[in-house]
């Protein structure tokens, strides 16, 4: 059977503080005992799924997600690293990346990382304006900031990326339009630009149920959208996804590629999803079952998803197998968040018919509309977005859900 290539996201879920408007799922209690249990789970859970799905993957990207991976020391993170490497076949020239905020960074934190093989950091700055910053609950401030960058190229960083967020309660326009400038200032290679979003549950989503936060404006959301996308335009980064902009391909992001090009990937820890064989299954949302759960997973015994032939442990809580038409409908979705959009022949490829065999006419006619518009563009052999029609993706892609 020819191996496969498979992407492996890690959830470290601790946090120093939960942010008011993030929605993942992190706990405060990082205390040594428990990051010592946790360690030991997730390297049982990694060796687990090791064993089922060794022989079919090839792993070419892996990426440390939370919560905070740096709040681990690098030899925590060597622990997680060497069971991966010894559970999975990882090539030699496979993405590793690391989220990174920058009130838990320092010089030897970052010289160790980058020895320990991890070749990408992505820094959640959010702003450079730090009354915003304060906004957002963050604990770094703007010279945080600059000093995790300089950090991070002294101790060998060489594909660096910084979490940018706009449309933020009291964020003006000129404070988007400094901080869009200092980013570039610190040179990095990667930049990606997230419009806030009131999630549900969270302290933001709260407050403005509750009349004490204002949502920004769709159409002032979509200013600061576009002009942050000309300007990186103009400063030599590409736009290759919606929210995502590079200084030439080799500083994509491979692993987040994955997502949108619906490749399999596994997840590890608490509340990790994964994409393997057309099923999605996902891990309980809480520390102490993940916890509980694996340490009494059974490493010899296969546990089946649902009445799917994929494996599982103990922690998954939910899961579904995508028919045809949820992995068609799925690939067009996320196919066309990239800049270059969806390439019909490789379509037809993968699903066996063409994409106007698949949907109606209506369903065509509609989509003629967008691009006679200026919203989308067809040339028979690609179909992809307009930056003007990035901006009202949500009701495109509806076309094809």
């Amino acid at each position: 059977m020819k191996r496969r290539l498979l992407g492996i996201y890690i959830h470290i879920p601790f946090c120093l503080r939960k942010c008011p408007y993030c929605d993942f799922y992190s706990t405060q209690n990082h205390d040594k005992e428990l990051r010592e249990r946790f360690i030991r789970a997730l390297c049982k859970e990694i060796k687990y799924y090791g064993q089922r799905y060794n022989k079919k993957y090839y792993v070419d990207s892996i990426y440390f997600g939370g919560g905070t991976p740096t709040i681990f020391q690098p030899w925590e993170l060597e622990i997680i690293l060497n069971q991966v490497r010894d559970s999975f076949h990882v090539i030699h020239r496979a993405e590793i990346s690391m989220e990174c905020n920058p009130a838990t960074a320092n010089a030897e934190k970052m010289r160790g990382y980058r020895d320990l093989g991890i070749k990408r950091l992505s820094i959640g700055a959010q702003s450079f304006d730090n009354k915003v910053l304060k906004t957002l609950g963050r604990l770094h401030n703007s010279d945080d900031i600059r000093k995790t960058m300089d950090y991070a190229f002294k101790g060998g960083f060489r594909n660096i990326s910084l979490d940018l967020m706009f449309g933020i309660p009291g964020q003006s326009f000129a404070s988007w339009s400094d901080t869009l400038r200092a980013a570039m200032n610190v040179n990095p290679q990667h930049i990606s630009l997230y419009s806030l979003e009131f999630m549900e549950d969270t302290w933001f989503w709260r407050w403005r149920e509750q009349g004490k936060m204002q949502e920004t404006s769709a159409e002032d959301d979509r200013v600061m959208y576009e002009y942050a996308i000309k300007l990186m335009a103009e400063k030599g980064f590409e736009q290759y996804e919606i929210s995502n902009v590079a200084k030439g391909e080799k500083y994509r992001c491979r692993h987040n590629l994955k997502y949108w090009e619906l490749e399999d990937y596994l997840g590890f820890g608490p509340s990790a999803h994964s994409f393997t064989d057309n099923v999605r299954h996902s891990n309980v949302s809480r520390l102490d079952y993940y916890l509980d759960a694996i340490e009494k997973q059974d490493m010899d015994k296969d546990i089946l998803i649902g009445e799917t032939n994929a494996y599982g442990t103990r922690a998954v809580d939910g899961f579904i197998k995508n028919s045809y038409r949820d992995n068609v409908a799925e690939y067009i979705f996320t196919g066309l968040r990239k800049n270059e959009g969806l390439d019909l022949e490789k379509f037809r490829q993968r699903f066996e018919r063409d994409i106007w065999d698949i949907y109606d006419e209506k369903c065509r006619r509609d989509f003629d509309e967008f691009v006679k518009g200026g919203f989308a563009k067809t040339d028979g052999e690609n179909i992809r977005l307009t930056l003007k029609g990035m901006n009202v993706s949500n009701r495109i892609m509806s076309l094809f859900v």
